[in-house]
């Protein structure tokens, strides 16, 4: 009789956790969400822009274009207004850079040179909120960046205004999990 009574006990443990396990949410965790929009973005997300690392008076560089960057410690430069002027970006700013040096507008005999520098950067922040549909199949997710200006939007002078930005995306579940729906 006891060995019995340990088994229906146990069988009832058993269906018991079944049912409890069966009976799991499908909804939209903001793990699961962060986790998919981290695996979709590749954070940072890089706002590129370009500086003129060489020119002449000709292409209408002059000293001062290099002065404040000089100032702030961005780059160092040679020549003067009668001259090419070579800029050199600084050690410490080479993780900055987006590309190598181009002519503007392809014309490699131009002597004005660019190069591409990362002027701010987008990084992650939190899930702000989950709205899913009724059928549970759907859901809304909101959520913030922050952004950080680099030495070289400084030099830009480029403004983000809010340091937090809020996006959303529209999630959908599959039989083998949630998706980022993409915006055609």
């Amino acid at each position: 009789m006891k060995t019995t009574k340990k088994l229906g006990i146990a069988f009832l443990l058993l269906f018991t956790s079944i049912f409890i396990f069966s009976c799991k949410s499908d909804k939209l965790s903001r793990d699961t969400a962060e986790l998919l929009i981290k695996e979709k973005f590749k954070f940072p997300i890089n706002e590129i822009g370009n500086i003129i690392i060489k020119g002449n008076h000709r292409t209408g560089v002059d000293e001062g274009d290099f002065q404040e960057a000089k100032n702030l410690g961005l780059l160092t430069y040679s020549g003067d207004r009668g001259s090419l002027i070579t800029a050199t970006i600084t050690d410490s700013l080479l993780k900055y850079v987006a590309s190598g040096e181009f002519a503007p507008q392809g014309d490699d005999f131009f002597p004005e040179r660019r190069v591409n520098v990362i002027i701010a950067q987008q990084y992650f922040k939190e899930i702000t909120g989950i709205l899913e549909n009724k059928e549970g199949n759907t859901a809304e997710v909101t959520f913030t960046l922050t952004q950080q200006i680099t030495p070289f939007g400084k030099l830009r002078k480029f403004s983000i205004g809010n340091e937090n930005i809020s996006f959303f995306l529209t999630f959908s579940k599959f039989d083998d999990g949630w998706r980022i729906n993409d915006r055609h």
